[in-house]
C-alpha cells in the first residue's frame, strides 16, 4: 500500500484490527481516492486544482500490525 498526501500530513499507526481505517481532514475542495487491489491499493489526498491558497488535508490510517 502507498498513500500520497499531496498537501498536508500523513500519521500511519499499526493496530490490532484486520482492516484499515483513515481518519481526518480535507481540506475544501481536495478528494481521497482508493486505487487498486486491497493489498497493493494507493490511497491519494489532493486538491482539485493545485493549491493556490494553502489548503490542506490531515490523515490519520491505521493498518494492520502484523502479517495477516
Amino acid at each position: 500500500m502507498s498513500i500520497e498526501n499531496l498537501s498536508g500530513s500523513v500519521k500511519v499507526t499499526g493496530w490490532s484490527q484486520a482492516e484499515v481505517q483513515v481518519k481526518g481532514t480535507l481540506g475544501e475542495g481536495a478528494e481521497l481516492s482508493f486505487d487498486g487491489p486491497s493489498r497493493t491499493s494507493r490511497s491519494r489526498s489532493r486538491p482539485e486544482h493545485g493549491n493556490p491558497m494553502g489548503i490542506k488535508s490531515d490523515l490519520e490510517v491505521f493498518v494492520p500490525a502484523g502479517p495477516p
